[in-house]
């Protein structure tokens, strides 16, 4: 274990454990994000098809097709919009939820001071 291991609940917190734990919150936002854009796609897009099958365009955003259908522009277009969001912040996100350990670089653990961008061991760009 390298110097820039600490213990924090009984568990030790290394800069590997952190970036192993970025990246599953990462991808688990991710999925999260692509099923919210396939939601949302799909329940505009069921409206615009029924529009296009009926010959009604207009009537389509507005008629009443079935138990929870009726809503599907008003649910499916701040899914795409949301869903879009996370996917684009999903990286910022991942870093704001888990915070890298105190007095080290959070990819290889080497200590770091307050003043430095980027670690001098690996390159690692830890503050903003």
């Amino acid at each position: 274990m390298g110097a820039a291991t600490r213990k924090g609940g009984g568990m030790a917190v290394t800069g590997t454990r952190v970036h192993q734990v970025r990246a599953a919150v990462l991808w688990a936002t991710r999925l999260i994000s692509v099923g919210m854009v396939f939601y949302g796609a799909y329940l505009v897009l069921a409206r615009l098809v029924f529009g296009v099958m009926s010959g009604r365009l207009g009537d389509a955003w507005s008629s009443w097709t079935g138990v929870a259908e009726e809503h599907g522009v008003v649910r499916g277009v701040p899914m795409l919009v949301c869903g879009l969001a996370l996917a684009i912040g999903s990286r910022w996100l991942a870093g704001w939820v888990v915070a890298a350990p105190a007095g080290g670089c959070a990819r290889c653990g080497y200590e770091t001071s307050e003043d430095d961008a980027r670690c001098p061991e690996c390159g690692y760009a830890s503050r903003s």
